[in-house]
């Protein structure tokens, strides 16, 4: 089966994405840490929480990862990308032959 180019860019374009985005939890993971002014971390993939284990004193914060907004923000772009371009496949497909009938 012969894949056509457009096929071929929107592999490369998923694959892209799903590099960048796993790049942006990867610095998130390894780079930021909470701020007094921001003690939440202000982070698309993950979040602190109070270390329960700690009741008096300084409270450290644990990192939480969100899997939910991870998996989403892989997801629904791919998704759309890929039903869209099935889409406009089809159905230029379908009027093609429409015209030559």
């Amino acid at each position: 089966m012969k894949i056509s180019g457009w096929t071929r860019l929107l592999i490369l374009l998923s694959a892209v994405w799903v590099i960048a985005v796993s790049g942006v939890a990867a610095y998130e993971q390894l780079h930021w840490v909470p701020t007094e002014s921001d003690p939440s971390g202000n982070q698309f993939f993950f979040y602190y929480y109070p270390d329960p284990s700690v009741s008096s004193g300084f409270i450290p914060l644990i990192k939480g990862f969100k899997a939910a907004e991870f998996f989403e923000a892989l997801g629904w772009p791919l998704a759309a990308l890929w039903v869209g371009y099935m889409l406009l496949l089809f159905g230029g497909r379908w009027v093609r032959r429409g015209f030559k009938d």
